[in-house]
């Protein structure tokens, strides 16, 4: 064999093993199939657990929607079949995942004919699969709803009547079977709160009286768009008298008090890794094991009195004192690191200076650095915030203008120019989302919003130090 004919084999042999090399890198195409609204909260969900376990970098997501909540109940989904047509003939994909049962069903009318030969995984559907397909996983989505009413039994002993928001949809008929099909530990009358406009829902939630029971299920008015469900809950946590226990983890959003939540992340990264399973040679599972976690509302045992004991164990709480620490941690270390400086400053002063003439030059000099900390830590409170600009110097004016207008005293003047700057210390203790919300907050937010004056107060009020002391009173 000449040189030139090996040259050639050898870059041959190359090439094809770069080429097979390339093919086992490319990223793997995967079709998401949804039911409903990209918008839905629930679906939402479901994708953030799909791509926490698929990274970008080695699949290919891509996304449809029937969106069918917002389709006439008449509308045949096969009208989707000539767009699909269109839109994929081109594409190619090594699997596709079918999300509730609208999609579910597509499929198992068109997918030998608009995916040929792809396997499936289906997720979200309301119970056993019918049909169940050979080339398919399955996740039937099995809401513990049981766990969620006994406990609200437990929490309100005297409760006879459950009143449950759920919409007619086919999810929520199937929901009403499983409901009436669980054995409780006490005899109760469910009110169902099944129709009707928004406004009917919330005026039938404000009538209902404390010391009975309210749980939101999911309702979703066609005529009010895909946003339904959130907007609802809102306007029903805005009147109710009573907490509202959930069976999903993404009304917590709308103001839910909490439960034994199922989570669409959850049910998300478990069809991830069904798969990966399948693309890997593992073959095809199903899953029908409930995919909930007891979660609450911390600031909602506070707004109704609710006694903090009592809960399961392993439960977490959102919004909680956990959450102020997790949060502010840093601030909160950087702020004890800045007084116990300026204490021992001041300490180190009175110690060492004993004429009469160099205490008052460091007395100035302890003012001085007093009211640069108290104005910088105020900045930091004023930019964590978003306040306006110069609101802590703004607020300082406007406190030393009323003063002189009741003549205080100069010694007291003094106090509230260092410690006026303070007075919004507490908000290093109200979580980002409640503090930096764009828009009109919940009733519950603005409880949760209130509560930083008492927490200004507690940073500052085991001090005997007098312009501590001022600032303490004026936190609060």
């Amino acid at each position: 064999m000449g040189l030139h004919r090996k040259v050639v084999l050898l870059l041959g042999f190359f090439l094809a093993g770069s080429l097979v090399s390339f093919a086992q890198r490319a990223p793997q195409r995967i079709l998401i199939l949804h039911s409903y609204n990209e918008g839905y909260n629930w679906v939402s969900a479901i994708n953030q657990g799909i791509e926490g376990e698929l990274q970008a970098s080695e699949w290919d997501l891509w996304y449809d929607y029937l969106d069918t909540k917002n389709l006439d109940p008449e509308f045949s989904l096969d009208a989707f079949v000539p767009l699909f047509h269109q839109k994929y003939a081109h594409k190619s994909f090594s699997l596709v995942i079918a999300v509730d049962d609208p999609a579910y069903q597509f499929l198992v009318r068109h997918r030998q004919e608009l995916f040929p030969g792809v396997p499936l995984v289906a997720m979200g559907l309301n119970g056993p699969p019918v049909p169940r397909l050979p080339d398919a996983s399955y996740i039937v989505e099995n809401p513990d709803f049981a766990r969620t009413l006994e406990f609200a039994l437990h929490q309100n002993p005297t409760a006879s009547r459950v009143h449950l928001v759920i919409d007619q949809s086919i999810s929520g008929r199937l929901i009403r079977q499983d409901i009436l099909g669980t054995k409780l530990s006490r005899a109760v009358t469910f009110d169902w709160i099944d129709s009707g406009t928004a406004e009917a829902v919330v005026d039938r939630v404000a009538a209902i009286p404390p010391g009975e029971i309210l749980v939101y299920v999911v309702y979703f008015n066609p005529n009010d768009g895909y946003q339904s469900n959130s907007r609802i809950l809102e306007r029903v946590r805005a009147v109710t008298h009573v907490p509202i226990y959930a069976f999903w983890a993404f009304n917590l959003a709308g103001g839910a008090f909490g439960g034994y939540l199922y989570d669409g992340i959850a049910m998300g990264k478990v069809g991830a890794q069904m798969v990966k399973e399948i693309l890997s040679g593992q073959g095809f599972r199903s899953f029908d094991q409930p995919l909930g976690s007891w979660i609450f509302d911390w600031p909602q045992l506070q707004v109704f009195h609710i006694p903090e004991s009592g809960f399961p164990l392993g439960t977490q709480f959102i919004h909680g004192p956990a959450d102020f620490w997790a949060i502010n941690r840093t601030a909160v270390v950087v702020f004890l690191i800045v007084f116990v400086a300026l204490l021992g400053y001041t300490f180190l002063i009175g110690l060492h200076l004993r004429s009469q003439k160099m205490v008052r030059i460091q007395d100035e000099q302890v003012i001085s650095t007093q009211r640069e900390l108290m104005h910088s830590l105020g900045n930091v409170i004023e930019n964590r915030s978003n306040e306006t600009a110069s609101h802590v110097q703004r607020i300082t004016v406007l406190a030393l203008f009323l003063a002189d207008l009741i003549g205080l005293p100069e010694q007291q003047r003094r106090q509230l120019e260092l410690c006026a700057p303070m007075h919004d210390i507490g908000k290093v203790g109200i979580p980002d989302d409640v503090l930096k919300k764009k828009g009109a907050l919940t009733p519950q937010e603005y409880e949760l919003m209130k509560t930083h004056t008492q927490l200004g107060y507690s940073i500052f009020q085991s001090s005997s130090n007098p312009m501590i002391q001022a600032a303490a009173r004026i936190a609060l």
